[in-house]
């Protein structure tokens, strides 16, 4: 498990993150859209993994996110450079934090 500052420095537009946070513990596959500091916190926009094939089917605008770690409130579970597969991204999933 990674917190996003350990991956920062290597995130590119359109990779791949599965990432859960202290309030929400469900994990999140999303794809990065942006990366950036702001107020000396890392922030990263990103599209919700089933957002961005959904809308293709049922021609819903897509949302961009963002989310900026003000303390290390992201805990990251996978990182990819292009789509995952089935068996990486179970790997990552069983890392999921519980309570």
């Amino acid at each position: 498990m990674n917190n996003l500052e350990s991956i920062y420095s290597n995130l590119n537009f359109g990779d791949i993150i599965l990432f859960q946070t202290e309030k929400n513990l469900n994990p999140i596959l999303v794809t990065v859209v942006f990366i950036n500091i702001i107020d000396m916190a890392l922030s990263i926009g990103y599209i919700n993994y089933k957002n961005f094939i959904l809308p293709y089917f049922y021609n819903k605008d897509v949302e961009i996110e963002e989310f900026i770690e003000w303390d290390d409130e992201m805990i990251v579970l996978g990182y990819w450079k292009s789509i995952p597969d089935f068996k990486s991204l179970l790997k990552a999933y069983r890392k999921k934090v519980e309570n």
